[in-house]
């Protein structure tokens, strides 16, 4: 899990989308926090384009699991 954590988080750093995406399983869903929903990595690829395209452009992710 901390391993994922720091490859997702690095890839949110440096604008990869790709690497973002290949940390989810083609079966996923996710749903943001505004509660956009995501099922399955092609819509979690569109979903972090836009995203971090947009407003979340040049911000920093940083995940903490306690």
């Amino acid at each position: 899990i901390s391993k994922r954590k720091a490859t997702y988080d690095n890839a949110w750093q440096l604008g990869d989308i790709e690497g973002i995406v290949a940390c989810f399983t083609e079966d996923s869903i996710l749903i943001s926090p505004p509660g956009h929903v995501a099922k399955g990595r092609e819509e979690n690829r569109k979903l972090f384009n836009n995203f971090l395209g947009n407003e979340a452009k040049n911000t920093n992710h940083i995940r903490r699991i306690t």
